[in-house]
């Protein structure tokens, strides 16, 4: 991972205490993992990190569903106990010494705060004037979290059929506030067509740019190709969890990203950058606002009245 926000010691213990209660509760990583808006790997790196502070092994690896130790059935109920002490502690600060009211915090990724979010306040500052407002750039697993430990008034993020968010909106409504598409994309040859064109074959791999292993966008391209059934032929060469990174990596003519396409209008318009495929290598992705609680009718009529003069994405 490429997180350019760390977290604090103590809410990276919180989190990792909540991993192994999630796995105690589930026996099982993969459903655990879920659960948590990690991947399976992460989620077992994450325990193996816990015990290693803690200088025991909490879990039976070898039975299945996985066990709890004799420690870890210990450390479990004391576990319980610390993260409901942590939360209230949290929840008492908060209430005790919140800040301005008028302070509006928004969990949301680096390509969403830079590209879409600036239009969005426009729209709002326009119908309800000024209001301040906190923004938090991190990846998809801190922003989730950020929301659903109440950091955070609002969720802004991308949305794909095929790769759910688990928040349902019966508990987490949301609004669409735009549609976009993530479109494969690389720099121009000299005769202006793709650099490096897909699908590709066997013998002429296509260089790709490609998102870290927990970055929502990369799952979004995993389901993509699947869906042409793996028959791009891609050799990754740069890795980065920022869309940003990745186009500038493609405007350099190192390969094929996958960009949300507003990211990248200028570079499209100006030639910059080229479709390096058709519609089939594309994905929609819709660009949703969570609240935990409902909406007001004040932020319905701006959000409509904002869509409502957006083009069909």
């Amino acid at each position: 991972m490429h997180d350019r926000l760390t977290p604090p010691a103590a809410a990276m213990g919180l989190r990792f205490l909540e991993d192994f209660l999630t796995l105690a509760q589930t026996g099982n990583f993969s459903r655990a993992a879920e659960e948590r808006h990690v991947t399976q790997p992460a989620l077992s790196r994450r325990i193996k990190s816990l015990e290693n502070y803690l200088g025991v092994e909490l879990i039976d690896r070898t039975s299945f569903p996985i066990t709890l130790t004799a420690a870890g059935i210990s450390f479990r109920d004391s576990g319980i106990d610390i993260v409901k002490s942590l939360r209230a502690a949290r929840r008492a600060a908060r209430e005790i010494g919140a800040e301005d009211r008028s302070i509006v915090r928004i969990a949301t990724l680096h390509s969403l705060a830079i590209h879409y979010y600036p239009h969005y306040y426009q729209a709002f500052h326009g119908a309800v004037g000024p209001f301040k407002v906190h923004m938090l750039c991190e990846n998809m697993h801190n922003c989730l979290q950020a929301f659903l430990e109440g950091s955070c008034h609002y969720l802004l993020v991308f949305s794909n059929p095929a790769v759910p968010l688990f928040l349902t909106s019966t508990n987490y409504p949301y609004l669409l506030i735009e549609r976009d598409h993530l479109v494969p994309l690389c720099a121009p040859g000299p005769k202006g067509t793709p650099l490096h064109p897909l699908p590709g074959g066997p013998g002429s791999p296509r260089p790709y740019l490609s998102y870290g292993p927990n970055s929502y966008l990369g799952k979004v391209v995993d389901e993509v190709l699947h869906a042409q059934r793996h028959q791009a032929f891609l050799e990754t060469r740069y890795v980065d969890d920022l869309a940003e990174s990745i186009k500038s990596m493609a405007k350099g003519g190192h390969g094929i990203a996958w960009l949300p396409r507003k990211t990248a209008l200028a570079e499209i318009e100006t030639g910059a950058l080229v479709p390096a495929g058709d519609d089939r290598w594309a994905a929609p992705l819709e660009v949703r606002i969570y609240h935990r609680t409902s909406f007001s009718e004040v932020f319905k009529k701006v959000a409509n009245s904002y869509i409502q003069k957006r083009a069909p994405g």
